[in-house]
């Protein structure tokens, strides 16, 4: 019997329509959006639940500093130092939710209480017994605290240069160095140097004004300038009054370029030291060189760790913002 076929040439009866290429093309992308979207709104819920996890870890370890006060004539705390899951009385001694990080200080009078979660990158806050806020900050002395979890200090002042000023990392024998404002490695500034002598190896020098003596550093710097010119990075050290000690510590040659370079160095602070310092300077001098540097850091041990400073996720500063030695978990 003779197949009966239709207008479009399909044998009647059968089912022969297909996707085109375009109506395939379109469901492709509608699937891609909508999962972008689930990805999107996933990670949104997940910072969220990061962030009421923290601020419901700092309200449980607030009652129980307040419960500590209550039984200690209304102080509390002096000169006392807990920071969570190890808390120091059974007031607050409790294990913080899943990757939350709690740190106290309590004296006398108030106390202060900074939680995040690593994850939750921008997320920090802080508690006293006056105030709850979301945002940046630290506590007086939480150093100890941070210090008796591991976490490591970064001993370079003002290591970015965001505070504005030059000192104490300034230009090594004699450039003027100055604040750029236009190019950086790490933040939003870096210092510049333009070498102005034949006879002196010019460069920069970063200082770490509470090192130890006779303790490994890895110290790490970030540079850039006229492509070509050879560098030597290393460290030197001085006593705390800043007597000379020596130089040439770890010391390791770098070729600039036109693009931030990493370079990291190790060695051991000699006796006696009080401060190091992270130098970068020619290899030969020469005058009209140009040396971009920023990002600076030297940490005790002999790892080497990603840059951190008191802005970065997780760290504090240990003093004034941009202008101190910080103190953080290794990146």
């Amino acid at each position: 019997m003779a197949q009966t076929y239709n207008a479009k040439n399909t044998p009647l009866g059968s089912d022969m329509r297909g996707f085109t290429i375009v109506e395939l093309i379109v469901v492709i992308v509608v699937i891609g959006i909508l999962a972008a979207i689930s990805i999107v709104t996933y990670g949104s819920v997940q910072e969220a639940a990061r962030d009421k996890s923290v601020l419901s870890d700092i309200d449980h370890v607030a009652s129980g500093v307040t419960l500590y006060a209550i039984k200690n004539q209304g102080i509390y705390g002096s000169a006392v130092v807990w920071y969570s899951p190890s808390g120091t009385n059974d007031d607050i001694n409790f294990t913080p939710s899943s990757g939350d990080i709690i740190d106290v200080v309590a004296n006398t009078t108030d106390y202060c209480i900074r939680g995040y979660n690593p994850d939750s990158a921008t997320y920090k806050t802080i508690a006293t017994a006056a105030t709850k806020q979301s945002g940046a900050g630290a506590c007086a002395s939480l150093s100890v605290s941070r210090l008796a979890r591991g976490d490591i200090t970064n001993i370079i002042v003002n290591p970015s240069v965001e505070a504005s000023v030059i000192l104490p990392n300034t230009g090594y024998y004699g450039p003027p160095a100055v604040i750029d404002a236009s190019t950086a490695a790490y933040g939003t500034k870096s210092i510049h140097a333009t070498t102005n002598s034949t006879v002196n190896p010019q460069g920069m020098i970063w200082q770490g004004p509470s090192a130890l003596p006779d303790t490994k550093y890895a110290c790490a710097l970030s540079l850039k300038g006229t492509p070509g010119a050879v560098v030597v990075v290393a460290g030197r050290a001085a006593k705390s009054d800043g007597s000379y000690l020596g130089e040439g510590y770890g010391g390791t040659n770098l070729t600039l370029s036109a693009a931030w370079q990493r370079v990291s160095i190790n060695f051991t602070s000699p006796s006696n030291t009080g401060i190091i310092y992270i130098q970068s300077r020619l290899l030969s001098a020469q005058s009209g060189i140009d040396i971009w540097s920023d990002g600076a850091m030297c940490a005790a041990g002999s790892s080497s760790y990603n840059y951190g400073d008191g802005s970065s996720p997780g760290w504090i500063w240990n003093g004034s913002a941009n202008n101190s030695s910080s103190i953080g978990p290794a990146l």
